[in-house]
């Protein structure tokens, strides 16, 4: 696969996720900690979802991550 092919998707896979991150920080976010006591917000979890979605539909792909 030649990701060339599938970088303006991704792009606009991206852009999503900063949208909805931007949308939740303008309000009154509050921040959770990991088992690990790093920072997880719902803009983190929000955001992932929306980039492992977008990705699923593009590819088949196995996402791996912390959150």
């Amino acid at each position: 696969m030649h990701y060339s092919s599938i970088l303006a998707e991704v792009l606009k896979i991206a852009d999503a996720a900063s949208e909805k991150v931007l949308s939740i920080y303008m309000t009154d976010f509050k921040v959770d900690y990991k088992a690990d006591e790093s920072p997880i917000t719902a803009a983190d979890l929000a955001s992932h979802q929306v980039i492992v979605d977008g990705l699923r539909e593009l590819v088949i792909v196995t996402v791996h991550s912390t959150t």
